[in-house]
């Protein structure tokens, strides 16, 4: 894990190193809200946001559990940046979509009522 890490300044780089031996492999919420400086709720919200799909998380049973090795790959592919800007996009999609779909069913004719 001592290898040079791109686009990181060696603080940072040192940081992330240390966090691969300071953190267990699977973390809890807690223990992933302290290694990116956010809240609990926030790790939460970021995995039930799109089932995790922009966030290294997995369910086990009730709990929520964060791969060490997986949570280090996100923040050097991007972390929060990344994930805004893919929440963001996943957003915008959902809303084009829904707009489509709703908008090109014709409204239904309804027949008078017979006597």
């Amino acid at each position: 894990m001592s290898q040079q890490l791109a686009g990181f300044d060696a603080a940072e780089q040192s940081n992330i190193n240390e966090a691969y031996y300071k953190y267990p492999v699977m973390m809890t919420t807690k223990e992933a809200a302290e290694m990116l400086n956010v809240s609990e709720s926030m790790i939460r919200q970021m995995e039930r946001r799109w089932n995790g799909k922009f966030f290294p998380a997995v369910r086990m049973g009730s709990k929520i559990r964060i791969p060490r090795d997986e949570l280090i790959q996100w923040i050097k592919d991007g972390g929060m940046n990344k994930y805004h800007e893919e929440i963001k996009k996943a957003d915008e999609e959902y809303e084009r979509q829904k707009y489509r779909y709703s908008s090109s069913s014709k409204p239904r004719k309804i027949a008078p009522k017979m006597k």
